[in-house]
């Protein structure tokens, strides 16, 4: 019942822009960025294909931007719980900064979304900035009448959101993320059981044999 509160039993809380809440900040232009080469030391630089479906990034393949370079796009730093979010094409994918990624650069792709208050949970305006109703209607505004869709900071600002007290955030964080957890549980027993399976019908097929 928890996952549902965050389109139902929030509806009578306040409600305010995100701009008036958060610093939001496109990531640095692509001129500043193409001459970069990719290094396997440096600063990670994370990018859209980064995020994964339980809005963390992935470390796995990151591009990583020369300490020297790096030094000079220090306002398109990241600190833990800032929100990373895709603003041009596939719009909508987002990850939820943490103390592992504080320092990081974030790439010319994204745009970078801070709060200015300890009134919201980060967790909960992740959520909401994935799975309200009034934030898919949004995005699909975005991506009408245009070939490559485009999310500006100044659209973003605009966009209203709703804020229901600090503990019924902390709950809806809490419960996204035992959901996020659990999923992640069984997507890994299910690999387990895909890698065992070859063996297990090979064994009992040559069983069959004798």
């Amino acid at each position: 019942m928890a996952m549902f509160e965050l389109h139902e039993s929030t509806s009578n809380a306040p409600s305010v822009e995100l701009g008036t809440i958060c610093e939001i900040t496109a990531g640095p232009a692509g001129s500043l960025l193409k001459d970069l080469p990719d290094v396997g030391t440096g600063v990670p630089m994370v990018s859209p294909r980064d995020f994964t479906e339980f809005r963390t990034i992935d470390h796995s393949r990151l591009r990583r931007v020369p300490q020297a370079e790096a030094e000079k796009l220090e306002r398109f730093s990241l600190r833990e719980n800032d929100i990373v979010m895709v603003r041009q094409g596939s719009l909508g994918g987002q990850a939820l900064v943490s103390i592992r990624e504080t320092d990081w650069l974030y790439s010319s792709s994204c745009l970078r979304i801070r709060l200015r208050t300890t009134e919201v949970i980060p967790g909960y305006l992740s959520a909401y900035l994935t799975y309200s109703r009034s934030w898919v209607a949004f995005l699909q505004q975005q991506t009408v009448g245009t070939t490559v869709p485009l999310l500006t900071s100044s659209a973003l600002g605009k966009f209203p959101v709703v804020l229901p007290d600090v503990a019924r955030q902390l709950a809806i964080t809490e419960a996204l993320q035992a959901l996020d957890g659990q999923i992640a549980v069984e997507r890994e027993i299910i690999a387990r059981l895909a890698s065992l399976r070859p063996s297990i019908v090979e064994v009992a097929l040559e069983e069959a044999m004798q």
